[in-house]
């Protein structure tokens, strides 16, 4: 390879003397040359040739190793729309659509021309004689057809099939006795007076079916026209099933509107029966008791019985302070009293009192005996004793249970000259016969139900018994 060069300050410009292309590697080749200081010719040598007369020898790279692949660039604008390529092959043939609807019939066409006539055809053989008919009856006369003729209008004026007074000849219904000519219209969809014409005269209205027969109609159930039976005029009824549901019923208590407001048991006590000492409401179709007169109880829950416990006179007797006072008890009296109550609930208790006096007898005995007992054993019921001190006003326990229930209180503790004895029924203070101690003490009774039995019945009735005196014996 020849050329000629020429340097500029450390560039170096080649001009080849003539074209040769060189076939470029992907790694790098050196080239090596040597310059001409004096004329600037360039001559290409080999690696390892030197350079003559102190030439200078140069070398350069032809081309260095390929680089990795640089990032896109920025995309340039959209070029413009190209020409219409040629039309692309046909496709296949899609399937059919549907059917469209079917057109109007087009107008009739003119009548086509009359055909010419064809020529006559031959005439047929002579067939056979047919038989001798039957001799028919003689012709009616002109005066025999006349005579007739007379007679069915005498018919006519004269037959009444129906038998109401019109002729066949005038009764355009004959076989009605109710129409004729002359009968009253009626509004029943026939000519009764045959004048032509049906109803004329009549309003037609609109009728509802009552099919429990009380007068009242359904509205779901119509006609319009005439009247007809177990149709009414108006509509109601709510319940056309129901004989015993309509406008003009009571209401009652059954969870039914009866009398078709609109409402269901809208009355406090509608229909509910008065049952005694307690008034009464509907609740959710049953009759109920909501409450008792004063000092009376419903205790058996039956409606019918109503309110039918009554309290006893006593109350209100719930406390110590409301005890009723039953007297004085003196022993040399022997006096004895018998009390009658009831506990009409379980939140109920009734409380009594009673002061024993304890008398000295003449002969220097004591006949001092305080005495209680329940006199019919109830299963649910209990009492309690107590003892007040006259001197302090307090209230002592007269027996352990006592105590039990009333914590707060003390056992009483008896005089050794008294001599005290219980039983699941009865109490008893004893004095000793000889005793100059005087025991006079106020007693108190409360009868009371068993809260720890599981089942407390009402109206509970009970009577106990209380004495003072020595003469009294348990039997």
């Amino acid at each position: 390879m020849k050329g000629k060069f020429f340097w500029f300050g450390g560039i170096i410009v080649l001009l080849m003397a003539v074209g040769v292309t060189i076939a470029l590697a992907e790694d790098t080749v050196t080239y090596y040359a040597c310059v001409n200081n004096a004329s600037g010719t360039i001559f290409m040598v080999e690696e390892n040739e030197a350079c003559k007369n102190n030439d200078t020898l140069i070398t350069w790279n032809h081309r260095g190793p390929k680089g990795d692949q640089g990032n896109p660039g920025i995309q340039g604008p959209e070029g413009d729309i190209g020409p219409v390529g040629p039309q692309g092959e046909q496709g296949p043939q899609g399937d059919p659509g549907l059917q469209g609807p079917q057109g109007d019939v087009g107008p009739v066409g003119p009548q086509g021309l009359v055909g010419l006539t064809g020529p006559q055809g031959n005439v047929g053989p002579m067939g056979p004689q047919g038989e001798q008919g039957i001799q028919g009856e003689p012709c009616i006369l002109p005066e025999e057809l006349e005579s007739l003729l007379a007679r069915v209008s005498y018919l006519e004026s004269h037959l009444d099939f129906d038998g109401d007074g019109s002729p066949l000849s005038e009764d355009c219904d004959d076989d009605n006795p109710y129409n004729y000519p002359g009968a009253e219209e009626v509004c029943d969809g026939m000519d009764n007076d045959c004048d032509g014409e049906i109803d004329e005269g009549f309003v037609l209205q609109t009728w509802y079916k009552d099919a429990d027969a009380d007068s009242y109609g359904d509205p779901e159930d119509s006609y319009t026209g005439c009247p007809s039976q177990g149709f009414v005029n108006n509509a109601d009824d709510c319940d056309d099933e129901n004989q015993y549901v309509n406008p003009g019923a009571d209401e009652i208590c059954d969870g039914v509107d009866n009398n078709c407001d609109g409402q269901i048991d809208e009355c406090s006590g509608a229909g509910c029966e008065a049952v005694a000492h307690a008034e009464v409401s509907c609740v959710n179709g049953e009759c109920l008791i909501i409450s008792c007169a004063v000092s009376w109880y419903d205790t058996n829950q039956e409606y019918q019985d109503g309110c039918e416990c009554q309290d006893d006179y006593y109350e209100p007797n719930n406390g110590f302070d409301q005890a009723v006072d039953l007297g004085v008890f003196v022993d040399t009296n022997n006096d004895l009293v018998i009390v009658n109550g009831n506990i009409p609930s379980e939140s109920d208790s009734d409380f009594f009192t009673f002061f024993a006096e304890d008398s000295i007898d003449a002969g220097g005995t004591d006949s001092f005996w305080v005495s209680f007992r329940l006199l019919n054993l109830v299963d649910f019921l209990r009492y309690n004793l107590f003892i007040m001190n006259t001197d302090t006003s307090e209230i002592f326990c007269v027996d352990y249970q006592t105590c039990v229930d009333y914590p707060e209180l003390q056992l009483y503790t008896f005089s050794e000259d008294l001599y005290v004895n219980f039983s699941n029924d009865s109490f008893d203070i004893v004095a000793n016969q000889i005793n100059t101690s005087d025991n006079s003490a106020m007693f108190i009774v409360e009868i009371y139900p068993d809260y720890w039995s599981s089942f407390i019945p009402g109206c509970l009735d009970y009577q106990f018994e209380i004495a003072n005196g020595y003469y009294y014996v348990w039997q």
